[in-house]
């Protein structure tokens, strides 16, 4: 009942006239910080701030449950299995790894979360009769209303990845631990790699404090263990 296929599979062919379909792939920190403080809805402030400051995939925030949020731990804890309820019915959910991580909370999420999960039991965007919240629609309109009118959830997850790779203050594997994909996906996909400027000077101005460090420590270490001697001598 298939028929004939008029082109080969994977290649649509758009209408006369048609938009063709633009997405944003990576925006910056600054702009996810806008975003996150234009969004007036504190529903729409929490997506803005699991995908952009904890990288969290669309499924896993609307499916978010208060006690994932360890705040005296600073961590999301995202389960390899979980039950939850939608609609009246008990329903089984899994990530897309099917596996166990944990994710660390940025300061300002904390901030957020002290007050947003207060009170709150059960999935965090429980919407009416158990429904899961649908953010994609607000999230258009306030990325549109910012000047990102491209942007789409699943960008910001690729911008947290590539500003943690990026910033050399973190290795490839605790990232790929803390997004839950391997190494190969994150460096095929999710890792936008470019050249930061000053990014080498401030590698070997580091270095270069290290090693003064260790020199001076070194110095001290001597100097302890003259005096030492000096001291068993008399």
């Amino acid at each position: 009942f298939l028929g004939y296929v008029g082109s080969l599979p994977g290649r649509i062919k758009r209408a006369a006239g048609a938009r063709p379909e633009r997405r944003e792939g990576v925006v910056s920190m600054t702009a996810i910080n806008e975003m996150i403080e234009a969004a007036k809805d504190p529903r729409l402030r929490f997506v803005f701030y699991c995908a952009g400051h904890a990288g969290m995939r669309a499924g896993e925030i609307k499916r978010a449950a208060v006690s994932w949020f360890d705040l005296r731990r600073k961590v999301i804890s995202i389960p390899a299995w979980a039950e939850m309820e939608i609609k009246g019915k008990s329903v089984a959910w899994r990530p897309k790894d099917s596996e166990a991580r944990e994710i660390p909370i940025s300061a300002p999420f904390l901030s957020f979360l002290e007050g947003f999960l207060s009170g709150k039991e059960g999935r965090v965007l429980c919407g009416r009769q158990g429904c899961l919240y649908d953010f994609r629609l607000p999230f258009g309109k306030l990325a549109k209303a910012v000047g990102h009118p491209d942007l789409f959830p699943h960008a910001l997850r690729h911008s947290w990845i590539t500003q943690l790779c990026n910033s050399g203050n973190h290795s490839i594997q605790e990232v790929a631990a803390w997004s839950g994909d391997c190494l190969a996906t994150i460096e095929a996909n999710y890792w936008h790699k470019r050249a930061e400027p000053g990014a080498l000077d401030k590698t070997l101005a580091g270095v270069r404090e290290s090693e003064e460090r260790a020199r001076k420590l070194e110095e001290l270490l001597a100097i302890a263990q003259s005096q030492t001697r000096a001291a068993h001598t008399y």
